[in-house]
């Protein structure tokens, strides 16, 4: 989870999955999640973003479709086609959900809206379960970094912490602050439940 707060006391609580059902943070806290959305008889992989006056202030349904497999039902399994930002007082604020980031016609998209932060819930793991930090560093979080360079904006990151009674293949989480420019400003290790804080007035 984060909390970013910047100079003025604008702050946003930004869950990767789940929900806080404490709302009670101050007028001036937004919240995002990430969440399976029922609508009827279809279900998205989708984000929300929770103005402080508990509003909805954007949700998003992922556009890429390998979220789920390919003898899923498509009239089940389902993907949005938008791409929208929020305006908030700490400027345009946009989701990106997994592998959207890394869909060549989805970034530019994204990009066109002028967004000034990227809000990133992802779910990553290894085939062979392990939390493995070191290979994170060097094989798997340069090739994210890039994406993030290519959207031109900087990106809150969470990945989903897997459960071991329902997947085969554990997410093994982590969270990271990432400027436009690549630098990882912020993180929290793999495989640890926790908060990372973030200052927005070095990020943005």
């Amino acid at each position: 989870m984060f909390h970013a707060k910047n100079r003025s006391g604008y702050s946003w609580h930004w869950h990767g999955v789940g929900w806080n059902e404490r709302m009670g943070f101050g007028d001036m806290t937004g919240h995002g999640f990430g969440l399976f959305e029922r609508d009827d008889d279809c279900l998205y992989d989708s984000a929300v973003l929770i103005a402080p006056d508990g509003s909805i202030a954007l949700r998003y349904r992922r556009n890429q479709p390998q979220w789920h497999g390919i003898a899923a039902d498509s009239a089940v399994y389902r993907q949005g086609t938008s791409i929208e930002v929020a305006r908030t007082p700490i400027g345009n604020v946009g989701f990106l959900i997994c592998g959207d980031l890394f869909d060549d016609a989805l970034v530019p998209r994204f990009r066109a809206l002028r967004p000034d932060l990227l809000l990133f819930p992802f779910a990553r793991c290894f085939s062979d379960g392990s939390a493995d930090q070191a290979r994170w560093d060097t094989e798997e979080m340069p090739e994210y970094v890039r994406q993030v360079v290519s959207v031109g904006v900087p990106a809150l990151m969470t990945n989903y912490i897997g459960a071991p009674d329902i997947e085969e293949c554990l997410s093994f989480g982590g969270a990271f602050a990432v400027s436009a420019d690549g630098e990882v400003v912020a993180s929290l290790p793999l495989g640890v439940e926790g908060t990372l804080l973030v200052d927005l007035d070095r990020l943005l």
